[in-house]
C-alpha cells in the first residue's frame, strides 16, 4: 500500500511491502540545475558523513553505526531534466527484528543528527577536494565519458550534461570552508524535499518520529513539477582528435511532440528494438553481427531532454561507415515485424517485474508515479501488452537528426 502523507515543509511517500526485512528511508533535495553550485554541494555532501558536533569524527560516526546494526547509508546525485536531485538516504534492519524499545527512534535520530549538525573544518576539505580532483582525471580518462561530456558541451554550453555533476577543476581547487558552510545552509533550507519511505509495515508512529527529527524549515514544496527541458538542436557534426586507442562516435536524435504515452512507453519500446543495451537489438545485428565494423554500440532514450543518443566504439577508419549503417538501421524502424516487437516487449517486462525486488527502486519508482513523471510497473505492462507496431512506427517521424561528435583514437597513430 502506498500512501503520502503531507507537511508543511516536505512530503513523505510510503510504501508497505512483505518483500524486504530491512526499511529504506531517503531524503531527496530538489534543485534547479546550477554549474556553480556543482562542485560545493558535492563537497559539502561528502564531508557530512566526515564530521560531526555531537559525532565528533568518522570514527565516533562508524561506532555509533555500529551501534545501530550498521545502517547502509550514503548520498547520490542524479540529475532529472533542469533539475540535480541529491539524496541521503538510509537502509536499516526492519525494528520488528531488533529487540530494542528505542531502536527506530535512535536510527532516525542518528540521521538526522549527521544531516543537520555538521562540523566543517578544513582538513577534510582537503581531503574531499584531492578526492574529487583525482575522480574528475579518472572520468576525464574515459573515452566514453569524456566523449560524451565534449559533445554536450560543444552542442551546447549550457546543457547540464556538458559537466560532471561534480564539477570542474578550478570550482573544485577554490572551495573554502566558508563556501561549504554557505552552501549547507542554502541546501537545507532552499531545497524541494520530499522523503521515501519502504518497509513492510509503515506505523503512523514512524512517520511522526521523521518528523520529530526532520527539522525542516524550507519556504517551498515541489508544485507541478516540470523537470522537461528541450536538447538544443544544431545540425553539426564535432570532431576532436585524442590519445585514445579506440574511437567514438556519438548521434543525437530530438524528439518532437511526442504524447504522455509517447514519452513513458512507446519510445522506451523504441528505443529497445533500435538498441538499448541489448544483443538482440537492430543496432548490434547491424553494426557487429552483419558488418562487424564495432566494438560495442548502445542507444539511450532520454525523456526529461526529449532526445535518443546512439553510442558507438570503433576504430577510426570505420568512422563513416558506422554512421552511413546508423541511419540505415534508425530509418529501417519502419519495417518493423511482430517478432521484432515480441521479443522487446519480452525484455522490458523481465526488467519492470525486477524492478519491485529492489528496495531503492521500489522507492523511485513511488516517488516519481506521485510526482506524476511516469506511470507505475502495474501501468507499464498493462500498455505494453496492448501497444500495436503502428503506434511504434509512427515515431519515426517524430524523431530528427540533430548532431554527431567523433572522438579519433590517435594512440599511438593509429587503433
Amino acid at each position: 500500500m502506498n500512501k503520502i502523507y503531507e507537511f508543511e515543509h516536505y512530503n513523505i511517500h510510503s510504501k508497505s511491502t512483505n518483500k524486504f526485512k530491512t526499511f529504506l528511508i531517503e531524503i531527496n533535495f530538489f534543485n534547479k540545475f546550477d554549474f556553480k553550485r556543482l562542485a560545493v554541494r558535492e563537497t559539502m555532501l561528502r564531508m557530512l558523513f566526515l564530521n560531526n558536533k555531537i559525532y565528533k569524527t568518522s570514527i565516533d560516526i562508524s561506532k555509533k553505526c555500529e551501534d545501530l546494526y550498521d545502517p547502509y547509508m550514503y548520498f547520490e546525485r542524479s540529475r532529472l531534466g533542469i533539475f540535480e536531485v541529491s539524496t541521503i538516504f538510509m537502509k536499516f534492519i526492519d525494528p520488528k527484528y531488533i529487540n530494542e524499545e528505542d531502536y527506530y527512534d535512535s536510527i532516525i535520530k542518528y540521521l538526522f543528527n549527521l544531516i543537520h549538525n555538521p562540523e566543517f573544518n578544513e582538513e577534510s576539505l582537503e581531503f574531499v577536494k584531492s578526492s574529487l580532483i583525482n575522480e574528475l582525471n579518472s572520468i576525464m580518462d574515459k573515452p566514453n565519458k569524456y566523449a560524451s561530456i565534449r559533445f554536450m558541451s560543444s552542442l551546447d554550453k549550457n546543457d547540464p550534461r556538458s559537466i560532471p555533476l561534480i564539477g570542474n577543476k578550478d570550482d573544485i581547487d577554490f572551495l573554502t570552508i566558508d563556501d561549504i558552510k554557505n552552501e549547507f545552509n542554502k541546501f537545507i533550507n532552499e531545497s524541494n524535499i520530499e522523503i521515501n519511505f519502504v518497509g513492510e509495515e509503515i506505523k503512523d508512529e514512524y512517520i511522526d518520529i521523521i518528523n520529530k527529527y526532520s527539522n525542516f524549515k524550507n519556504n517551498t514544496k515541489l508544485i507541478n513539477f516540470n523537470p522537461y527541458r528541450e536538447t538544443l538542436f544544431k545540425n553539426e557534426e564535432f570532431k576532436e582528435e585524442k590519445e585514445y586507442t579506440q574511437s567514438n562516435l556519438f548521434m543525437i536524435f530530438n524528439c518532437d511532440d511526442l504524447t504522455n504515452k509517447e514519452k513513458n512507453i512507446t519510445m522506451l519500446l523504441f528505443n529497445e528494438i533500435l538498441g538499448g543495451f541489448s544483443v538482440n537489438a537492430k543496432l548490434n545485428y547491424k553494426l557487429r553481427e552483419e558488418n562487424s565494423i564495432c566494438y560495442g554500440v548502445n542507444s539511450f532514450y532520454d525523456k526529461y531532454d526529449n532526445d535518443l543518443r546512439i553510442v558507438t566504439s570503433i576504430s577510426k577508419e570505420n568512422i563513416d561507415k558506422a554512421k552511413e549503417l546508423i541511419f540505415e538501421t534508425v530509418n529501417d524502424m519502419n519495417n518493423l515485424d511482430k517478432e521484432d516487437m515480441e521479443n522487446a516487449i519480452k525484455r522490458l517486462k523481465l526488467g519492470l517485474k525486477d524492478s519491485y525486488n529492489n528496495i531503492f527502486s521500489c522507492a523511485s519508482i513511488m516517488l516519481y508515479k506521485d510526482l506524476n513523471l511516469i506511470y507505475n510497473v502495474e501501468e507499464k505492462l498493462d500498455l505494453l501488452d496492448k501497444i500495436s507496431i503502428d503506434e511504434v512506427k509512427v515515431l519515426l517521424n517524430k524523431i530528427k537528426y540533430n548532431s554527431s561528435f567523433v572522438l579519433v583514437g590517435v594512440k599511438d597513430g593509429n587503433n
